[in-house]
């Protein structure tokens, strides 16, 4: 568990494991801990990178600044200040990753040289049931076609 200030805020963040790294962002008004169902499976071979956004979880509640834009700056900084290569961007709902290469492509490419994006649709990091174990294989076939680091 770590906190790092980037764009004027506190971010909490957890990073796991070892590999190709693995950012996952999460929805409005959550925290990383929804994507604790990914973890265990990933962790062995991906560095995996959880973030509560501003505003939610265990990161600093500013009054101000809890726009999208802003939150996209500061995955792109908090990525950026943690140097990593290549990342996998993989998020739910109205995560940074949604938004991120439609923003700010130029940044994208600059702050996250050789970036991917994963987009998820609906509740597939809920844990439930088998839920984690299927979503898992299907991350994990989308991460096998791409491009290694």
């Amino acid at each position: 568990m770590a906190y790092l200030t980037v764009n004027g805020v506190e971010l909490f963040y957890e990073d796991e494991g070892a590999g190709r790294p693995v950012v996952f962002l999460h929805g409005w008004g959550t925290s990383g801990r929804v994507w604790g169902g990914q973890l265990p499976d990933l962790v062995q071979d991906h560095r995996v990178i959880t973030v509560d956004w501003r505003g939610c979880g265990r990161s600093a509640r500013p009054a101000a600044g809890n726009t999208i834009a802003t939150i996209t700056r500061d995955i792109l900084e908090l990525v950026s200040a943690l140097a990593l290569p290549a990342p996998v961007l993989v998020g739910s709902s109205l995560a940074g990753a949604f938004e991120i290469p439609r923003q700010v492509p130029e940044q994208c490419a600059a702050l996250i040289p050789g970036a991917e994006v994963i987009l998820v649709e609906g509740a597939g990091h809920i844990s439930q049931q088998d839920q984690p174990a299927r979503f898992n294989r299907a991350l994990r076939t989308a991460l096998s076609h791409l491009v290694s680091a």
